[in-house]
């Protein structure tokens, strides 16, 4: 995803799309501009089975 920052904005409004049906397999996001929502994104996809393959000090993020 490349929203500029409103990662997170994004998942939330698209929580079906990520935990029903035909879901990603993968995820990657540029998370350097997320600041104060970093470490809500990376709760966020771990809480809908999300593994994150990167640290949270990392520029960018593979969740599978």
């Amino acid at each position: 995803m490349d929203v500029e920052g409103h990662e997170y904005a994004v998942i939330q409004g698209a929580e079906r799309f990520f935990t029903t049906g035909n879901r990603p397999l993968v995820v990657y996001a540029e998370v350097f501009q997320l600041g104060a929502n970093k470490a809500p994104f990376f709760a966020k996809l771990k809480e809908w089975g999300y593994v994150t393959k990167n640290g949270m000090d990392d520029n960018d993020a593979l969740l599978m």
